[in-house]
C-alpha cells in the first residue's frame, strides 16, 4: 500500500518522508520516499506567463526558454509545482525535504530556478539532487553497470563504476529518442504531431521493434479508435495501422544518427573509452531505462546489435565480450527505475548531499555541481541496507540473456 512507508519514527518524533521528483522530457514522476512507486504520473507541461498554451514536453519548452530570464522559469516551475504539491499530492511543503533526479547535462537556469522556487516559495527544509544513473542501480543492489537511457528527447549512455558516475565516457544522441517514433507516426497517419497523448497510445499498444533487421514472419494490421478531438474524424472513427507503421517507427531507435553512429556503436564507443579492466563488468551488466526501452523487441534486438556491431570495423577489440552482454532486468520496469532508486536515496536518515535553506541563503543561491559532490556511495549503499525496507522494495538482480 502507498502510506505503508509513508512516515518514520526517529527517537518519538516522526518525520515526514521526503517528496521525489523525477521531472523528465515528457513525463514527471512525484511520490514521497520509502515508497515502491511515485503517486502521479503527470504529463511535463510547463508555461512561461504570456506565451500561449503550456509547452507539451520539457524539449519545446527549452526551445521557449533558450531567451527567457531567471525569473520567467521561476514563474513557470512555481505554477507546475504548485499542481505537484497541492493539486497530486495534497501535501504541505514546509514538512517535507526534497530528493530531485537530474541528469549530467541539465541546464543551469533550469536548477537554479527550480531550487529557487522550492526554498523562497514554497519553504522547504532541504533539497537534494541526485543523479539519475546512479541511483537507478539501488534497487537492483549494483554498483557498477553500464546506464543506456532511452528517454523522450535523446539516447543517452553513462557507465557507473563502484557507486561513482563516469561523466567523461557519456554520450548522447538526439536521433535516437522516442520524439522520433512521434514524428514518424504524425508523417504517416496525417494527424497532429503535438497529439503527444495520442502518440504515446499507439506506441505502447500497436509499434514494436523487430528482434532482428530482417523478420521473417508477419504481423497483421490494426484499426486503431480515434475520438473526436483527433484531426477531423467523428467519433467512432478508426486508423488502420499496417505493418510497416507498426514496425518502421520505432525502428528508428536503431538507426544511424548524424554521424552514421547506430546506437549499439554508441554504447561500444563508450565501452572502448573506459579501462580494459571495467569493459568486462560493464558489458555483463547493462541496465536499460526510459520509456523506449518498454518497447516490445528493444531488449532483443539491442544485444543482437550489440553482438554483431562488437565484431566489426574499429569496435573489433570488443569482439571477445560479444558473448558475455546480458541485460538486468527490473522488477519494477525501468520506466520507474530512477524515481525509485531516488525513493530508496531518499529514505536514509542522513543525505551528505542535501542543501538546506540555510546552506542556501549562505551561498547566496550558488548550486554545487553533482560533479563536484563527492559523497561516500559505497556507504551510502550500506545505510539503506539498514534502514528496515522491505526486500521487495530493494528489489533483486536478474540477468537476461537472450
Amino acid at each position: 500500500p502507498h502510506g505503508a512507508f509513508m512516515d518514520f519514527q526517529l527517537y518519538g518524533a516522526v518525520e515526514k518522508a521526503a517528496l521525489v521528483l523525477e521531472i523528465g522530457s515528457r513525463f514527471t514522476r512525484c511520490g514521497f520516499a520509502g515508497e515502491s512507486q511515485p503517486r502521479h504520473v503527470l504529463p511535463t507541461e510547463f508555461k512561461l506567463l504570456g506565451r500561449g498554451a503550456p509547452s507539451p514536453s520539457l524539449l519545446s519548452f527549452y526551445g521557449q526558454a533558450r531567451s527567457s530570464t531567471s525569473s520567467e522559469w521561476r514563474e513557470a516551475f512555481e505554477v507546475f509545482l504548485h499542481r505537484v504539491y497541492f493539486e497530486c499530492l495534497q501535501t504541505n511543503p514546509k514538512e517535507r525535504r526534497v530528493v530531485v533526479c537530474e541528469e549530467i547535462h541539465t541546464p543551469g537556469i533550469f536548477r537554479e530556478a527550480l531550487a529557487y522556487v522550492l526554498f523562497e516559495r514554497f519553504h522547504i527544509p532541504s533539497l537534494a539532487f541526485v543523479f539519475i544513473p546512479v541511483v537507478s542501480l539501488y534497487p537492483l543492489s549494483l554498483s557498477s553497470s553500464l546506464v543506456v537511457d532511452l528517454g523522450f528527447g535523446e539516447a543517452r549512455v553513462l557507465p557507473v563504476y563502484e557507486g561513482v558516475g563516469l561523466p567523461h565516457a557519456a554520450t548522447g544522441s538526439h536521433a535516437h529518442g522516442v520524439y522520433n517514433i512521434h514524428k514518424l507516426l504524425a508523417e504517416q497517419l496525417h494527424i497532429d504531431k503535438d497529439q503527444r497523448r495520442l502518440w504515446d497510445d499507439i506506441i505502447t499498444r500497436a509499434c514494436f521493434v523487430d528482434p532482428s533487421p530482417s523478420p521473417s514472419y508477419e504481423v497483421p494490421s490494426v484499426a486503431y479508435p480515434l475520438s473526436s478531438t483527433v484531426g477531423q474524424q467523428g467519433e467512432g472513427s478508426t486508423v488502420t495501422l499496417t505493418p510497416d507503421m507498426r514496425r518502421s517507427p520505432a525502428s528508428v531507435l536503431f538507426a544511424e544518427d548524424d554521424d552514421g553512429n547506430t546506437l549499439a556503436q554508441m554504447i561500444l564507443d563508450v565501452l572502448l573509452s573506459l579501462p580494459h579492466d571495467v569493459r568486462g563488468l560493464l558489458s555483463r551488466h547493462i541496465v536499460l531505462l526510459g520509456g523506449g526501452s518498454m518497447i516490445p523487441g528493444v531488449p532483443v534486438r539491442l544485444l543482437d546489435s550489440l553482438r554483431h556491431a562488437a565484431t566489426k570495423g574499429r569496435h573489433a577489440g570488443l569482439a571477445p565480450l560479444a558473448p558475455h552482454f546480458a541485460l538486468v532486468s527490473s522488477p519494477f520496469g525501468s520506466h520507474k527505475q530512477a524515481w525509485i532508486g531516488a525513493s530508496i536515496f531518499g529514505s536514509v536518515d542522513q543525505i551528505p548531499t542535501k542543501i538546506t535553506k540555510d546552506t542556501y541563503h549562505k551561498d547566496m543561491g550558488r548550486l554545487p555541481d553533482w560533479a563536484s559532490l563527492n559523497p561516500s556511495n559505497t556507504g551510502n549503499r550500506h545505510k539503506i541496507a539498514n534502514t528496515g525496507l522491505p526486500a521487495s522494495l530493494l528489489g533483486g538482480t536478474k540477468r537476461y540473456v537472450f
